[in-house]
């Protein structure tokens, strides 16, 4: 996990962490001559040496000056860079996701997987652009504070610094507590989205019989979030109490040990003003300490909470065929359990150009069967030859198999976008599939034929249209092996028949999953 950070972090961000650390590092700067230069304007003005009053009065308010250019620049390429490099790793995390095996990655709920986006990615890009020139800026500008603290009075200085460091170590003991308290607020966090999602997705049958298990479920749920949120906030308190005690008190102490010291003769008025200040900047970085811890817990907590799913296995590459000599399933038994066979010992021979008819009743494990054909799922017993050469089934599977699933998912947007799904298929093959699947006719007579938007779902057209779509988005793949899986359940019976004629006549094996008897001719059926 660390890796894939790191990665990413080369890719886009040692350039900007350096720019902004650059400016941390200025800014620091500014505060700790602001300080020392009003020792040396007070001192001026007392002795009456006008001339040297006026030029470090012009100096501190060129201070303030780049203070001020600097932190809002800072702030404003912070906020850039850290959008941009959430967009980085967004799409980097998106292409992983998509190269993962999915057998394991289906294992995850979508809107885990969604929150990952959302929760995890937003805190790590955040603080990996804060964390590091914020540890520049406190850092300078404590060892600046000190060596000129220091040299006021090296008294004071050893016995500030002293306790601050003790305060310091103290605060280093509570970074573990605080990090598993944080990530148990992210979980509780992600299971009240989940139910959030689960009940608009399936808002209707809330609504056709009762909503007080679902009001339940989210009164508990964000109980969770407000008892953990709880512990993570007044854990966090405690720890800066400590900090907010030594941030008031030194001042106290600063001002009532430097007015002891004028008294008696050892430091200058100029030097009590420069060393009140001095101590507010020793004493903000012990305080950043606090925010600091806090932002490291939430980079490490997100990483934690990613790091399963980023150990995941990716898919091996596929070696593309264009056709295949025989197809065969040999002893076939998969279970998802370990325990309980979908499958068991299932034996089946695909030949070139077959129609094979599946006879398939609820549970016969159809949907394992597919999974396996597309590669999904990985299982022994499957051999595949062509041309005389024998081929692993999972290196070659993708490009021998298309799918038609039972209930046919179209995306928002474009009907061609839908048909092509980003690959460049020419106009001629885009129409010869719709054609095939009986749908070409139906599109051209919508205002704008294919570039006609459909909306979430497919949401607009029947459902034996949005099947028809589907059908020839499996087409355009142009892969030896089409499985259909209950496309009849949405078709007519002449939509259909016409349907699967028109498949047939393109030499495909066809793979045909139905609880009822085809309505074409068929070479041979296997009964699940």
């Amino acid at each position: 996990m660390r890796q894939y950070i790191l990665d990413n972090f080369k890719h886009y961000t040692h350039k900007q962490v350096f720019i902004l650390s650059f400016l941390s590092l200025i800014s620091s700067a500014t505060a700790i001559f602001f300080a020392y230069f009003s020792k040396f304007t007070i001192d001026n003005a007392i002795a009456g040496n006008m001339e040297k009053f006026y030029l470090f009065a012009i100096l501190l308010a060129s201070m303030i000056v780049l203070q001020l250019i600097t932190s809002s620049t800072q702030r404003y390429l912070t906020s850039k860079y850290t959008q941009k490099l959430y967009l980085v790793m967004s799409v980097s995390l998106y292409d992983k996701l998509l190269l993962t095996n999915y057998e394991y990655i289906s294992a995850y709920h979508s809107e885990d997987i969604t929150n990952y986006f959302k929760t995890e990615l937003q805190m790590i890009s955040k603080n990996i652009m804060v964390i590091f020139p914020s540890f520049i800026f406190n850092l300078s500008r404590f060892i600046g504070a000190f060596v000129f603290l220091f040299v006021i009075d090296p008294i004071f200085a050893v016995i500030f610094v002293g306790l601050g460091t003790l305060l310091l170590i103290l605060a280093r003991l509570f970074k573990s507590p605080l990090k598993k308290l944080n990530i148990k607020f992210l979980e509780s966090v992600h299971e009240k989205e989940a139910h959030l999602n689960e009940t608009f997705s399936h808002l209707d049958i809330i609504k056709t019989y009762s909503d007080k298990y679902s009001k339940q479920v989210m009164v508990n749920k964000s109980e969770q979030v407000y008892q953990q949120s709880l512990r993570k906030e007044k854990y966090t308190v405690f720890t800066q109490l400590g900090i907010q005690t030594f941030y008031g008190f030194g001042y106290l102490f600063s001002i009532v040990f430097g007015a002891y010291r004028i008294t008696t003769g050892n430091i200058s008025v100029g030097d009590l003003t420069a060393l009140v200040q001095l101590v507010q900047n020793i004493q903000t970085p012990f305080k950043n300490v606090s925010g600091l811890i806090t932002q490291y817990v939430e980079l490490s907590s997100a990483l934690t909470r990613l790091d399963p799913i980023l150990k995941l296995e990716a898919d091996l590459p596929q070696t593309k065929l264009d056709g295949f000599d025989n197809l065969e399933l040999k002893n076939v038994s998969f279970s998802y359990d370990e325990k309980t066979l979908v499958l068991n010992n299932l034996n089946l021979r695909i030949e070139p150009n077959n129609v094979i008819y599946l006879n398939t009743p609820s549970g016969s494990g159809k949907t394992t069967l597919f999974r396996i054909l597309l590669g999904l799922y990985k299982t022994e017993g499957i051999f595949l030859t062509y041309n005389t050469l024998d081929y692993p089934y999972y290196e070659v599977n993708q490009s021998l198999t298309a799918y038609v699933p039972q209930a046919s998912f179209l995306f928002k947007g474009s009907i061609l976008n839908n048909l092509t799904l980003g690959n460049p298929y020419q106009q001629k093959e885009i129409i010869e599939a719709t054609k095939a699947a009986e749908i070409y006719e139906t599109i051209m007579s919508l205002d704008n034929g294919f570039d006609t938007i459909l909306q979430e779902d497919g949401k607009g057209l029947s459902q034996g249209q949005a099947q028809r779509i589907a059908i020839a988005r499996a087409l355009l793949k142009n892969t030896p092996i089409l499985i259909l899986d209950e496309i009849g359940a949405s078709l007519d019976y002449e939509t259909e028949t016409k349907v699967y004629e028109n498949l047939k006549r393109l030499n495909k094996t066809l793979l045909i999953a139905s609880h009822k008897p085809l309505t074409i001719p068929y070479d041979k059926k296997i009964d699940l």
